[in-house]
């Protein structure tokens, strides 16, 4: 299972190189006692992430409509991807889309993407809360703790050394663009958010 995840937690997508880890069950077993070996219902994950989730499931036990589900991690064939659900604020004057009316998010902060349906909004918000995936929901994790701080430190380094290599990243984006490519592949640390950024800058990945 670990290397089917390449060792990346399926929920916060932070490398679980030095974290504990389990396999967690995204249909909990108590709910969906007949799931708890069907290879689509398990997800590598932390600790943390399995912490958060327990057994909460949103819609009414033994239900398999999609509308009361949380956003699965596992790609399944002819349904959207997980990162199709979300999208990052990055922290740019001109992330007005992902901020919408809020002043109060921070770089690296997670959010339904803008174009969901209601229901597919509501279920990529209840995966966000109940998952705290912006690790401020339970009031415990300190500034530094916090998954979005975490991230927008992880991409401040990645840029830090593509422009040790390169240059200016905004004066040589050709030359960053398969390094981008390469990082924001599902194998990847944080491999949504750095897509999101990508894409901030015109790049087509994934």
């Amino acid at each position: 299972m670990r290397s089917n995840f390449a060792g990346i937690c399926g929920y916060c997508e932070q490398d679980c190189a030095s974290l504990v880890t389990v396999i967690e069950h995204f249909r909990p077993r108590s709910l969906f006692p007949d799931e708890w070996i069907a290879w689509d219902n398990l997800i590598y994950a932390c600790q943390r992430c399995d912490f958060q989730k327990e057994e909460k499931w949103p819609g009414p036990p033994g239900n398999y409509d999609e509308s009361y589900s949380y956003v699965s991690p596992n790609l399944v064939l002819g349904k959207q991807p997980a990162e199709a659900f979300f999208q990052y604020y990055l922290g740019f004057v001109e992330d007005a889309e992902v901020a919408g009316n809020s002043d109060s998010l921070v770089p690296g902060q997670m959010v339904p993407s803008s174009n969901l349906s209601p229901g597919n909004w509501w279920r990529a918000y209840r995966t966000i809360e109940d998952l705290d995936l912006n690790s401020d929901s339970n009031g415990n994790a300190s500034g530094d703790e916090r998954l979005p701080y975490i991230r927008n430190v992880y991409l401040e380094t990645l840029i830090a050394e593509i422009e040790s290599d390169f240059g200016d990243l905004y004066s040589n984006i050709d030359d960053a663009r398969y390094l981008l490519q390469e990082l924001s592949q599902p194998d990847q640390p944080f491999s949504s958010y750095v897509a999101a950024f990508a894409r901030s800058l015109g790049l087509q990945v994934r």
